[in-house]
């Protein structure tokens, strides 16, 4: 779908770094960041925005979104690059190829400018739409990080608790539910060429290795600066205050699960988890305290 303007772009790589939220994609994206050759952005929900749920995943399949979700997900775009003239063209409104072609430009242009050959754009819940992107955008990569469960329902709770506006995760259920979702997301992928997992624990307890990976799978060269990135401006908004932690040191987020969650909410949420799904990814994880 994409146009040959941007097939011709000397960006390398167009990467997509998903996961559930409150799994520490916020802090993976600050290393990547920080390498010479990879610029990135705060998130963009483009296509959250543009496609939506499953008739919107559909429609977009034939090659058409709503017109309401087109301005959307433009305005919304427009705000996060800082650049109030950036729409797609008029004529092509409605369409979601030139849509992508679009967005793709606008990002790839952002790159240039920074001199940057690898964009990574981090939304978590574009998962949802990994095979969407993988028809759509050139040269498309996917980093799916996933966390432990139990920690991300309790943190999911928690945001939920002190900040406005993610009423819907207060139920632990839920949260429990939208984890499940995105492992799958990463279990359909597993193995898939342009797609790699990375596992939270593993990236915080040894973090030098799993940005050698990571840069290996970009076919980038280890910078040392990644280990120690500067701030997070440009990649977190003024209104993000729940990412207030993010340009700490790397380490592993002390768990909430016993702090947050009551003893009968921790029941049901080791009931609800996956962990099978999840130990499908993760065959060495210790797993079986999730159902007790």
């Amino acid at each position: 779908m994409a146009s040959p303007e941007a097939k011709e772009c000397p960006v390398l790589s167009r990467v997509f770094l998903v996961g559930c939220s409150r799994s520490g994609t916020t802090v993976v994206q600050r290393c990547l960041n920080a390498h010479p050759a990879i610029t990135s952005f705060p998130e963009t929900n483009f296509f959250g925005r543009l496609v939506g749920g499953w008739s919107g995943s559909l429609q977009a399949r034939f090659g058409r979104v709503r017109l309401s979700r087109w301005h959307s997900a433009f305005g919304h775009l427009a705000d996060v690059l800082e650049r109030p003239g950036l729409a797609a063209r008029e004529q092509d409104a409605g369409d979601f190829g030139q849509a992508v072609d679009a967005f793709v430009g606008a990002l790839d242009t952002v790159a240039g400018e920074r001199d940057a050959r690898v964009w990574v754009e981090k939304t978590p819940k574009h998962y949802r739409y990994v095979r969407l992107l993988e028809g759509a955008v050139p040269d498309a990569r996917f980093i799916h990080l996933v966390r432990d469960g139990r920690d991300v329902v309790a943190s999911l709770v928690d945001r939920a608790r002190r900040y406005p506006g993610f009423e819907r995760r207060l139920d632990p259920r839920a949260a429990a539910r939208l984890w499940n979702e995105a492992v799958h997301a990463a279990l359909r992928s597993q193995g898939r060429p342009g797609h790699v997992l990375l596992a939270y624990e593993a990236f915080v307890g040894a973090p030098e290795r799993e940005l050698r990976r990571l840069c290996n799978f970009l076919s980038l060269e280890y910078d040392p600066t990644m280990l120690s990135p500067q701030s997070s401006a440009g990649i977190v908004t003024a209104n993000e205050s729940w990412k207030s932690d993010v340009d700490k040191p790397i380490t592993r987020s002390r768990s909430k699960f016993d702090e947050v969650l009551t003893a009968r909410e921790q029941r049901i949420v080791r009931k609800t988890l996956d962990w099978r799904a999840y130990h499908q990814l993760f065959p060495n994880a210790v797993t079986d305290e999730w159902c007790r």
